[in-house]
């Protein structure tokens, strides 16, 4: 074969892995935030994300939740910010993830003009800290209009101690939209669960990093290139051997 047409499939074939790597890239890398490069290199610290559960009389319970915190958790704080005008914000009740360490001390308030709760919840010094994951807390609402909603997360923090408190950095915190029927709306990679009506489902999107993904792509078209230089090596090889005889 020659060289010069192999250089220029090859070439051709390295542009179109490019062009799916870029494409992954922005169709399963969508919705993640704080620190994108960090989640596709495997070097996150923990996520914070929410589910929602619909309850009796029109009631939305909203668990916060983290996830696969790899550092000590002396505290965490956030805003989060919810559809002011579609529900009424109700109550909030402590999850079971810094109560197992101690006793922890809270800061909860909602500002009704902004539509947004002021959260804050730390350990003592001497408590233990938790790792992994667990239920943060729970937020009520009672539903106005049947409509879409939207959750979005501001100003978090999570805090570990180590010599003073500081901030632990490369934390995914994911924002949770909800359809009128309160169906998840997702396209995060880092979920694979779904609520309808209180009960957790498989979410039917993939959750394969784009990397993982990119790979595959990658490896079966070099595959591809190196068979199909085989095969034309091979047919080549047999054309001389006739042409000899």
């Amino acid at each position: 074969m020659n060289k010069k047409k192999i250089f220029l499939i090859g070439g051709v074939l390295i542009i179109l892995a490019a062009i799916s790597f870029t494409y992954l890239e922005v169709a399963f890398g969508a919705g993640i935030k704080n620190d994108h490069a960090a989640i596709f290199s495997g070097k996150i610290k923990g996520t914070v994300d929410m589910r929602a559960e619909a309850l009796d009389h029109d009631i939305l319970k909203i668990s916060v939740m983290s996830i696969d915190m790899s550092t000590p958790v002396l505290g965490m704080a956030f805003h989060l910010n919810y559809d002011g005008e579609k529900i009424k914000f109700l109550k909030y009740e402590p999850g079971d993830f810094l109560e197992n360490g101690g006793s922890p001390f809270y800061l909860v308030q909602n500002d009704e003009k902004k539509n947004e709760i002021i959260f804050g919840e730390t350990l003592r010094r001497g408590d233990k800290f938790p790792l992994g994951g667990g239920k943060i807390a729970d937020f009520y609402f009672q539903i106005m209009k049947k409509e879409p909603l939207n959750f979005h997360f501001k100003q978090g923090a999570v805090s570990t101690m180590d010599t003073v408190r500081q901030d632990i950095d490369k934390i995914v915190w994911n924002d949770l939209s909800l359809d009128k029927n309160g169906r998840k709306i997702t396209d995060e990679i880092l979920s694979g669960q779904d609520v309808n009506s209180g009960q957790n489902v498989e979410n039917n999107s993939t959750n394969l990093p784009a990397n993982f993904v990119t790979m595959i792509v990658m490896g079966v078209i070099i595959v591809g290139l190196v068979v199909w230089i085989f095969i034309n090596r091979k047919k080549e090889n047999g054309e001389r051997l006739k042409a000899y005889e």
